[in-house]
């Protein structure tokens, strides 16, 4: 699971670690426990999140990811190699990037923030001002 394209996995997940998962067909919704390696790709950073009734696995997983990054020839990022381990929704909590947390910046901050551009660049000679 990748921290930048799943902001939102955070606020997905139960008090118990569960995901949500529904069936295509009955749309019936039930919570899955299942361990996930996590990447925060702006902090160069890795976890293995264990919901807590799976403890018991996480060893089993920590090998499993070792191998797979020791045979992997495309590279896996480097934070890979020695991921932190979160059991629990609060360590979840605890590590999960502050940014993605932030508001994002609205269109006229975003103006404001850039409006002495033109000084230093003017505009193109086709874009009226």
């Amino acid at each position: 699971m990748n921290t930048a394209a799943e902001p939102d996995f955070l606020q997905r997940i139960d008090g118990d670690g569960g995901q949500p998962v529904s069936c295509p067909v009955c749309r019936q919704q039930w919570h899955l426990l299942e361990p996930v390696v996590i990447h925060d790709p702006a902090g160069d950073r890795s976890a293995l999140f264990v919901p807590p009734a799976l403890t018991h696995r996480t060893l089993h997983c920590l090998a499993t990811l070792a191998a797979e990054v020791a045979a992997d020839q495309s590279g896996f990022p480097r934070c890979f190699s020695g991921p932190a381990v979160l059991t629990g929704r609060d360590a979840l909590v605890d590590w999960w990037p502050k940014y993605l947390d932030e508001p994002a910046a609205d269109a006229s901050s975003i103006q404001r923030a850039f409006a002495d551009l033109s000084s230093i660049v003017p505009p193109p000679p086709d874009r009226e001002k």
